[in-house]
């Protein structure tokens, strides 16, 4: 029998590498004591990488910074089987890891989570760890497609990441999941400054930090945005059809017990809150280049065709702003609109039909600031499991004065608000995926338009003053209500499918004002829905 009351090792600069297998390791200082049971090790370096990336091979590297684990208790490994360790302690440890993309074949599971015992049972029974804590971590995940191995499809690059797990218990008789009931009894997760470039390489995704605490499973996400990598007029060439170059941050995100494991592995988004704060979304859209008909369902079918589970009790915008540019196909300069002061909640997002089965409703409610001046309420309230997907919709706009409407008006319809206050504008509208109509009550004075020239954007010309006199004189009130008497306007609007909702409820919107104005009559269109769908209707009622 060989016994020893005490081993010193002590070593530094160990190198190991196999050439066949293009793997290299190095560690330049190790020192480990069965007395004190405390291991160090510094510079330890794993890496595969000897070789070029390919489709059967992944490159991998490996630095775990500084290293220490406290109380290894070697007999208890040899005699009982057992891993038993105090503290594990990795400082600026670095990962980056080059994948070559693979094609899921037809029916792959991505994954059940759930994971097995990672050691033979036989000789290790069981494995315990006080706590482990990871500090100023770095990591890069890089993949890259095998027909384009120069510019990768994905590339993640974090980098701060400090984690803290406490008491790990593993045993082999178990299946584990990634609940911290499982065999974690807390942890605490905080990620700075992560960047995402998108596999569109148009757009990349910037993070200032991520926190995620076991004990109230809160994620919170800061400082968020999404930035275009390409100037707003070279991005519908790049992607070769008209779509929406988006700029957007969000100072804080914070989505309250998330149950990490259903979403990670089980596809389903489980809480009971998500919310924004400080919201900014700049959108533009270049219509000189080509549209492409591409189907752009409604939010009730988009959440129907989920394959993930959803179910969010409410979202809530704190302090939002949106501004909107449009460059028109004959226009000289982008039209803008914009709102300030957003505050909104939606109620019930889930395409769960347990939850669907007692609320079918999925309501939405939201006040701003327009042109940061007049005052917008919106309500919206979507019949989830419907099919036709109808919602209604209320809108209050107040207090505007109307010639703030030219920052848009002007560059795209060459028209021009040369005077006009919106005293008070009630909207209420029925609609499904194919039309909408309602009424509209707008209550407004002094209106005067102006027709511009297309290529010079200004009214001058005997035709523009011509069209202006007449519009103003004979097409247009120039007040509502006239002589006491309110002019209603009839809304009503074919559904385009190829174009978001958003735009739906804008072009909704602009038939009520056409008609309540006097430039238009939608009666036609609305008695032909009234003799064939009115009776199934519910009435329609103002937001308060």
């Amino acid at each position: 029998m060989l016994y020893s009351e005490n081993i010193d090792l002590l070593a530094d600069y160990i190198t190991l590498y196999k050439p066949g297998e293009k793997q290299f390791m190095n560690i330049n200082h190790l020192n480990f004591s069965t007395a004190n049971r405390m291991l160090e090790a510094d510079g330890f370096y794993y890496s595969n990488n000897t070789g070029k990336t390919t489709a059967n091979r992944n490159k991998l590297k490996v630095d775990l910074g500084t290293l220490k684990i406290s109380d290894l208790d070697i007999k208890e490994i040899f005699n009982a089987h057992r891993i038993n360790l105090g503290e594990i302690v990795l400082t600026r440890p670095r990962l980056v890891l080059e994948q070559m993309k693979k094609e899921k074949k037809s029916g792959q599971k991505t994954g059940h989570g759930k994971f097995v015992y990672p050691f033979d049972s036989s000789m290790v029974r069981s494995v315990q760890v006080r706590s482990i804590l990871l500090q100023k971590g770095k990591f890069d995940f890089i993949v890259k497609s095998p027909s384009d191995t120069v510019n990768p499809d994905n590339q993640l690059y974090v980098t701060g990441v400090d984690l803290s797990v406490k008491k790990i218990h593993l045993t082999p008789e178990k299946h584990y999941t990634l609940s911290t009931s499982s065999f974690i009894n807390s942890f605490n997760l905080n990620v700075r400054k992560v960047r995402y470039d998108l596999p569109d390489k148009l757009n990349r995704i910037e993070i200032g930090g991520i926190t995620l605490n076991s004990a109230d499973t809160t994620l919170v996400v800061s400082d968020f945005a999404l930035i275009p990598k390409v100037d707003k007029y070279k991005y519908g060439p790049a992607k070769g059809f008209q779509t929406d170059w988006i700029h957007l941050t969000n100072k804080k995100l914070t989505v309250s017990n998330i149950h990490l494991n259903k979403l990670l592995f089980e596809k389903k988004l489980i809480t009971p809150s998500i919310t924004l704060d400080g919201l900014r979304v700049f959108v533009f859209r270049d219509k000189r280049v080509p549209f492409v008909e591409v189907y752009k369902p409604l939010p009730p079918e988009q959440l129907r065709n989920l394959s993930t589970l959803i179910r969010i009790d409410s979202l809530t915008i704190n302090d939002g702003n949106v501004v909107y540019q449009e460059f028109g196909e004959k226009s000289k300069a982008p039209g803008e609109i914009y709102i300030t002061d957003m505050n909104g909640m939606l109620y019930n997002i889930t395409n769960d039909t347990s939850v669907l089965a007692k609320q079918p409703k999925l309501f939405l409610g939201a006040q701003a600031a327009f042109a940061g001046k007049g005052l917008i309420k919106l309500q919206v309230v979507f019949d989830l499991p419907d099919t036709s997907d109808v919602f209604y919709m209320g809108l209050i706009l107040a207090d505007l004065d109307l010639r703030e409407l030219n920052r848009m008006l002007a560059p795209t319809a060459f028209v021009k608000v040369k005077s006009g206050y919106d005293k008070n504008l009630i909207m209420t509208a029925k609609a499904n995926n194919d039309y909408a109509y309602g009424e509209m009550r707008f209550y407004y004075n002094d209106l005067k338009i102006a027709v511009l020239n297309k290529k010079t954007e200004t009214p001058k010309g005997l035709g523009n003053a011509l069209l202006s006199f007449f519009a103003n004189s004979f097409f247009i009130n120039s007040n509502n209500p006239k002589l006491l008497k309110l002019r209603k306007g009839e809304v009503f609007f074919e559904r385009n499918k190829y174009k978001s909702i958003f735009n739906y409820w804008v072009k909704t919107f602009l038939s009520g004002v056409v008609t309540s104005i006097g430039a238009k009559s939608n009666k036609k269109q609305i008695q032909k829905i009234q003799e064939a769908q009115l009776k199934k209707f519910e009435p329609i009622t103002a937001p308060e």
